[in-house]
């Protein structure tokens, strides 16, 4: 019965009103996978891109010519992905700011918790130095 009652909103109405349950959906699970996957891959082109940066304004002098034209390749192929991702990122973002305004329930989405707490996981082993071992593959 606690369990029941648990489920009811705590609201001023004399009849008693259940409390909203987000649901899942699969176009919901896409979008957010979309939204998290352009998050990641506009991340980690535009942190290579910044680091190619700093490879070519302080060249190491042991370097053979052949890894200044891999450093440009790299440079070319970021701004390349960021160009496709970003946008994506960016549209997938409002639409689904907007959405959720529209409707607040969504904000309690497993998909997005779930997602939210692996990127946030992923940020915090960045920020320690020590990346997972799949995140070195890239």
């Amino acid at each position: 019965m606690a369990v029941a009652l648990a489920g009811l909103g705590d609201v001023d109405f004399p009849v008693a009103v259940p409390r909203p349950r987000p649901s899942l959906s699969a176009r919901e699970a896409f979008e957010y996978l979309l939204l998290f996957g352009t998050l990641y891959v506009s991340a980690f082109a535009l942190g290579r891109l910044l680091f190619q940066f700093t490879d070519l304004a302080f060249p190491d002098p042991l370097w053979p010519q052949f890894r200044v034209e891999a450093i440009t390749g790299a440079i070319r192929w970021s701004i390349a992905v960021l160009v496709v991702s970003a946008p994506i990122f960016l549209f997938m973002a409002a639409s689904n700011s907007r959405r959720n305004g529209l409707e607040p329930i969504l904000r309690a989405s497993a998909v997005r918790r779930w997602l939210t707490c692996l990127t946030l996981a992923i940020a915090a082993c960045v920020l320690m130095g020590t990346p997972p071992a799949w995140f070195i593959t890239f």
